[in-house]
């Protein structure tokens, strides 16, 4: 009997249940199986296994000085730690069992409903949790920089949000949480271990494809169009302050020094929320970036089942989920490359707990540029790892 092409050499849980798309010959009661490499992927299983140690060190990290320094517990630094949180997640629980599926060459020793629930709805969690976060983030600052509710001066229901917003951090991140939670519940109760695998949910079948367009509407377009929507209206009304900057009753000028009074300078704290800006746009670009492959991916493979038997395709499915788990490891290091206070703080904390106060005027840029070179190391390794 001929061996009908299939999806080979599965890296990701989700489509871990290769055998589904086993051909039978008609002449014979013998199912084809799929094709195992005769080579372990060293390469892939050593990037992932540095992403996943390095990623947990940046992330750990940020979150202790967060957690540790109550004067940086604010609204958006806990929106920071919450993302961290969601990609400690991803690096502690899915990273492993990818490291452990490579190794295995297609089997996995995930056994159970239990733990094949937990795992699959772990990984679409953390990237919901992760993408809602930075939502969160971006309608911060849109409340910040644009402040919508100030344009007809301080009224008491501007300030009733301002007091909502300041103490309800634990709700934002319970809702965070929830909404991720409601994403992956259909995984939650269909998810099932079988003899020859943890399945998901029938692939191809009218529930998998509402379910993947579901994931990518509430995962990917709708978190994309509001915070493109948002930053739009961000950048307009920093560029509105740069050609008028001493405009009287100025919105920027309003909502960032809470006064209309005229200042021909900005001020430390206009360049901090500038800053805090600019860090959550590219912590956005990274992320949406680093989903799409796996959002083309889930969309094509339930629409078009033929595309299994295409080496192109199955090149393409390989690599489509590394974008998001090398993100976790970027997620951090670019914190510390965009935010000084960050990296003044890891080094006071690290180098001296027991509060001694140092001169720091020298050690920022030396900072800076040690983070810089990480990052692009990272990034060349894995450009290296694509290549491979």
């Amino acid at each position: 009997m001929t061996a009908t092409p299939s999806m080979a050499n599965c890296s990701d849980m989700e489509y871990g249940d290769c055998t589904n798309y086993t051909e039978v010959n008609m002449n014979t009661t013998e199912m084809t199986r799929p094709f195992i490499p005769a080579a372990i992927n060293w390469p892939r299983i050593t990037i992932l296994s540095c992403v996943m140690i390095f990623g947990i060190l940046a992330n750990g990290s940020l979150i202790f000085i967060v957690l540790k320094n109550s004067f940086l517990r604010k609204t958006q630094n806990i929106l920071f730690v919450n993302l961290m949180v969601g990609d400690l997640v991803c690096l502690l629980i899915n990273v492993p069992f990818v490291i452990e599926y490579e190794l295995m060459q297609g089997n996995t020793n995930v056994r159970g409903d239990f733990m094949c629930k937990f795992t699959t709805a772990s990984l679409i969690m953390s990237a919901c949790v992760v993408v809602y976060s930075l939502v969160a983030l971006s309608i911060e600052r849109y409340q910040k920089i644009a402040d919508p509710f100030n344009r007809c001066g301080e009224t008491c229901c501007s300030g009733a949000f301002r007091r909502c917003s300041i103490h309800s951090n634990g709700l934002i991140i319970a809702a965070i949480w929830i909404c991720s939670f409601i994403v992956a519940a259909p995984v939650i109760v269909l998810a099932e271990y079988k003899i020859n695998g943890c399945k998901w949910i029938a692939h191809h079948t009218d529930t998998a494809k509402i379910y993947k367009v579901f994931r990518a509407v509430t995962t990917f377009i709708i978190p994309f169009i509001m915070i493109v929507t948002v930053h739009i209206i961000i950048a307009c009304t920093l560029l509105k302050s740069i050609r008028d900057p001493v405009v009287r009753n100025s919105e920027l000028n309003r909502s960032l020094n809470g006064s209309g009074r005229q200042n021909r300078r900005r001020s430390p704290r206009i360049r901090s929320r500038v800053k805090i800006a600019v860090v959550v746009t590219v912590l956005s670009a990274m992320f949406f970036v680093a989903q799409l492959p796996g959002t083309i991916v889930n969309i094509l493979f339930e629409f078009k089942s033929s595309l299994i038997h295409s080496p192109s395709f199955v090149a393409f499915y390989r690599w489509a989920r590394i974008p998001f788990y090398v993100l976790c490891c970027f997620n951090p290091i670019m914190m510390y490359i965009l935010s000084s206070r960050f990296r003044k703080q890891l080094i006071l904390d690290c180098y001296f707990p027991s509060g001694l106060l140092v001169k720091y005027s020298s050690t920022s840029t030396h900072s800076r540029i040690l983070f810089f070179f990480i990052f692009i190391s990272i990034t060349s390794i894995y450009i290296r790892f694509l290549v491979i």
